[in-house]
């Protein structure tokens, strides 16, 4: 979970962006009644920090996202469940305090997406989290020689892809019989036609990108890279916060995901760039002891 893509420069990059940061303080406001309640999709969260979704948590803890799912209800947060989770998204949502998101990898098979949208749909998810940025996988240096294996993915059971394949690439390849390379703006379309659910774009970095998200119907984007993962030498997920932000009208939902920096940093750009939080590594730290506890 520590590792990231190629020669891992974002993964430092990541760090560091944050690290540069400086808050600008204000003085002499009155802080006797302090309210960070925010209400997204028509849910209440009682801060602006989510859960970002992570796969196969099993291989950090035997109790995997169920753990997970106890620590948030524990924090009163909302979690974002991966498509590649080690426990089944009916088990999670049984688990969970506050209906969860669901992040989404569209497979080959579109029929099998789709039913997968409409059971998270179903069982009660809260907004559907489509990852545009991984239509090949990062080649994973550090994975590969540690010869990393993901736990059994009981939401991916069932698709005629994975029948006698490896669900996930092994070594330095770049191709999966899962992720579906020919994703376009017109894939989000296509989801729109049969899901209710709002859907976020996740993995914009670029402004122009913003702009052709909003216009394809996004519900709002999540700024990220992948946590350095997917494509290095991109930039570290904060630093476009500011210039993406200009690009989105008022109303669209603007979020950025804390993926790699020290958990302890997670709040201090929010008011910076006075937007919501995605964080992983409190997830995969702090909140999954908690949940174990709970």
């Amino acid at each position: 979970m520590s590792a990231g893509a190629a020669d891992e420069i974002s993964l430092r990059w990541n760090t560091e962006a944050y690290q540069r940061i400086r808050i600008k303080p204000r003085v002499l406001v009155d802080v006797s009644r302090l309210d960070t309640r925010i209400t997204l999709f028509g849910q209440e969260h009682a801060f602006p920090i989510l859960l970002a979704p992570v796969a196969g948590q099993k291989l950090a803890h035997p109790d995997g996202e169920l753990a997970t799912a106890r620590g948030a209800a524990a924090a009163d947060t909302t979690m974002v469940l991966s498509s590649f989770s080690n426990t089944s998204l009916e088990d999670v949502f049984a688990a969970a305090k506050n209906p969860p998101w669901f992040q989404l990898y569209t497979q080959k098979d579109r029929g099998f997406t789709r039913e997968l949208v409409q059971r998270a749909e179903s069982t009660g998810y809260r907004a559907l989290c489509l990852t545009v940025d991984f239509p090949l996988s990062g080649v994973r240096n550090r994975e590969a020689r540690a010869n990393v294996k993901l736990p059994p993915l009981p939401d991916l059971q069932g698709m005629k892809e994975s029948k006698g394949a490896s669900l996930l690439p092994s070594g330095l390849d770049i191709y999966t019989p899962i992720l579906d390379p020919t994703l376009t703006w017109k894939t989000i379309e296509w989801m729109r036609s049969f899901t209710q659910l709002p859907i976020l774009a996740k993995g914009i970095l670029n402004p122009d990108d913003a702009e052709l998200a909003i216009k394809a119907g996004i519900s709002g984007i999540m700024v990220s890279n992948h946590g350095a993962r997917n494509l290095d030498t991109i930039p570290a997920t904060i630093d476009p916060c500011h210039w993406l932000r200009r690009k989105l009208p008022v109303g669209c939902l603007f979020l950025w995901t804390e993926e790699s920096a020290e958990a302890r940093m997670c709040l201090r750009p929010w008011r910076w760039v006075q937007t919501q939080c995605l964080s992983a590594d409190l997830m995969c730290g702090d909140w999954v002891e908690k949940g174990k506890l709970a």
